[in-house]
């Protein structure tokens, strides 16, 4: 289940998270299960986030850091993917 704070911090968009990511490199980022579905996630530095069971059909996650990051059980309908970086994602 998602942390709520990081919930509500993803939903403010992508700027206020990166910012907060930028102050915060050590943490564990948990988004599993989330419902991110439609969000424009643009540039949004997701690397090592947990993203399991995340709900993304129809997101925008062009350009993206989604580097180790844990991406099983997914669905990615409809989401664009363009230029986001998956290198080691799981």
């Amino acid at each position: 289940m998602a942390n709520p704070a990081h919930f509500a911090l993803i939903k403010q968009g992508v700027s206020s998270w990166n910012h907060w990511r930028d102050d915060h490199r050590g943490r564990a980022m948990d988004l599993s299960g989330a419902d991110l579905g439609g969000i424009c996630l643009c540039g949004a530095q997701l690397d090592n986030a947990n993203l399991q069971q995340a709900i993304v059909k129809d997101a925008c996650l062009r350009g993206a850091d989604l580097t180790n990051a844990n991406l099983c059980g997914i669905n990615f309908s409809n989401a664009d993917l363009s230029y986001a970086n998956l290198n080691a994602a799981e």
